[in-house]
């Protein structure tokens, strides 16, 4: 039986560098130009598409929904990073309409290579931050290797220093260190379900809110090469990907219903 671990922090106020969800585009950019001035920030706009539109005069039919423009997602890095060496780059993901354009993803990427900390400092440093309460996979490792019954026989291995950590706001409950892994691998998932546009993926609901760290060592150094971190809450996720799906198909049923009135005020002599 694995253990079990109770998870939060004391206050649920969770955040990267100081971005948190639910912050509007233009927040996003003033928290990144506060924290470092170096950054170099892109945009990527788009808007919402349906099945089809009646096209206006003198242009040709798109079927771009009217109204529908937002952010889709944000990239600051650093120069180092945009050279390919090391640094930072954080990525911002928003949530489409008809939801507020509010923030629904972040993710930090950190590449140190041989200039980073050591482990037991980062580790230090994240408890600070975000408390004990956490899943990971490096302790829960240990536990399995304690766990072995007497005389079951026990292949020594390599000790790494890669750890990653996952902290869920999920009322207080406890959570199993399966469960916690594989939340953490559902954010990618996650995050491609955000371009499907056809029908609503309820998947992912039962990870709540969820902040995870992953560190990668140097080989065979207790020292930090790089680092990501994640901060998403799938539940929001699910919402307002649910409420784009149904805002599309009443677009749709609205234009095809214009269409067919449109059609049906046409006189033409067909025989």
């Amino acid at each position: 039986t694995m253990v079990t671990y109770q998870t939060g922090t004391p206050n649920g106020d969770l955040d990267i560098v100081g971005l948190r969800l639910g912050m509007s585009p233009s927040q996003v950019e003033a928290i990144l130009k506060s924290r470092n001035g170096d950054y170099k920030i892109l945009y990527s706009r788009a808007k919402l598409h349906g099945a089809f539109r009646l096209p206006k005069d003198g242009e040709r039919a798109k079927n771009a929904i009217p109204g529908s423009d937002y952010v889709k997602n944000i990239f600051a890095s650093d120069e180092g990073y945009r050279l390919r060496k090391k640094g930072t780059q954080i990525a911002l993901y928003f949530a489409r309409p008809p939801s507020k354009n509010k923030l629904i993803y972040v993710k930090k990427t950190t590449i140190f290579q041989d200039e980073g900390p050591t482990v037991e400092a980062y580790d230090k440093a994240f408890m600070k931050k975000y408390g004990d309460e956490f899943y990971s996979t490096k302790a829960a490792q240990k536990l399995r290797n304690a766990q072995k019954k007497p005389g079951q026989i026990s292949f020594p291995k390599r000790e790494t220093h890669h750890d990653t950590k996952v902290i869920r706001l999920n009322s207080g409950q406890k959570s199993t260190n399966n469960e916690n892994l594989a939340c953490y691998r559902n954010i990618g998932y996650a995050i491609k379900a955000l371009e499907t546009t056809g029908n609503h993926i309820d998947k992912y609901k039962n990870c709540g809110l969820i902040l995870t760290s992953m560190h990668a060592a140097q080989r065979d150094i207790a020292a930090v090469f790089s680092y990501e971190m994640s901060l998403i809450d799938f539940d929001e996720l699910n919402k307002s990907h649910a409420k784009m799906i149904l805002f599309i198909k009443e677009n749709n049923k609205k234009v095809k219903q214009e269409k067919l009135e449109a059609a049906s005020k046409k006189d033409i002599d067909l025989f």
